[in-house]
């Protein structure tokens, strides 16, 4: 029950899972219009697309999950939405909107085997961390 969940109990050294090729569900994905307040692009509008997936029949991590977005404007991660597509079989129909594709992705919810990469980062805080990211280019069917 939510009414007793103690924030206190929770251990707060999030540890990525290990790397390796996992069976993952798109469990949820959405695109919001950004236009940024300032920086190079401020005042361009852009579509940034948040994919929420998560990890199945492994037996050491499912349940476990894993972000990823997508920057419209960023070549790179039109064509990892392109793997996605691919690799997961939901194809975005000629003339489709993009709001719509999404939304039939979303629904679908499919599943398709990738690698579960560990991204080691420096934070704002200075600080080194870690966390786990998707490699799409690598993704294939189930």
């Amino acid at each position: 029950e939510f009414e007793y969940f103690n924030v206190m109990d929770v251990d707060p050294s999030a540890k990525p899972m290990d790397a390796g090729v996992r069976k993952l569900r798109l469990t949820k994905i959405e695109g919001t219009v950004i236009v940024p307040a300032s920086g190079k692009n401020a005042g361009k509008q852009t579509f940034k697309i948040n994919g929420s997936f998560t990890v199945v029949d492994d037996e050491k991590y499912s349940g476990r999950r894993i972000w990823a977005d997508f920057w419209l404007s960023n070549p790179y991660n039109q064509k990892e939405l392109r793997k996605l597509a691919d690799s997961t079989g939901v194809n975005q129909e000629p003339g489709e909107p993009l709001t719509v594709w999404l939304a039939r992705l979303a629904e679908f919810q499919p599943e398709f085997m990738a690698p579960v990469e560990v991204d080691n980062y420096t934070g704002a805080d200075g600080e080194e961390h870690s966390k786990n990211k998707i490699n799409f280019f690598q993704a294939r069917s189930v």
